[in-house]
């Protein structure tokens, strides 16, 4: 499982195992062979240290870092969606404190504002497309730095729920790498 997070969640089960007398081994088999569910920071391809991430269910800022800051390697951040609200400048902003990232792909009904608030910040893209998204993270990728689509908004610009989204971005990823 990656991410901070994750980390965060087994210490608290080892912590509640230890209160309830639950058998260590068991609980490490139970984690050794725990699948997390979909849409979340899901590995949907890997190849050495090349990977792409789904992380679909990211529909607020706080999960991009979340995911942003569990790689040590460059990044590509899918980045974008929907969104009614007023967009804080500065929670946008603050995704480019992590030098992960080689590049944000701005997508999506917000992705024009995103990507006026970034431009002059760090290295960034407007693709308003979806798929075309996608296919320029690969590009830039060069098949090394980590893809990871945690894109911080709402699906419904073009999805019914994050789900549709994750598995559409399944759907392509699987389409440049079966």
């Amino acid at each position: 499982m990656l991410g901070e997070h994750n980390l965060s969640n087994i210490l608290a089960c080892l912590n509640i195992s230890e209160i309830l007398n639950i058998n260590k081994k068991q609980l490490i088999n139970s984690l050794i062979n725990f699948k997390p569910l979909k849409h979340r920071m899901e590995v949907v391809y890997k190849k050495n240290s090349f990977m792409i991430i789904n992380d679909s269910k990211s529909t607020n800022l706080d999960s991009t870092n979340s995911a942003v800051k569990s790689f040590k390697n460059e990044i590509i951040l899918l980045f974008g969606g929907f969104s009614k609200n007023e967009l804080d400048e500065d929670e946008i902003i603050n995704i480019t404190k992590y030098k992960n990232i080689s590049e944000i792909i701005c997508f999506g009904q917000i992705g024009k504002q995103i990507y006026e608030i970034l431009k002059n910040k760090t290295k960034s893209v407007l693709i308003q497309n979806f798929n075309d998204a996608i296919s320029k993270s690969i590009e830039v990728s060069l098949n090394k730095k980590t893809i990871v689509f945690s894109p911080g908004f709402k699906s419904f610009d073009e999805f019914k729920n994050f789900e549709e989204r994750g598995e559409h971005f399944k759907k392509i990823i699987k389409s440049y790498f079966v």
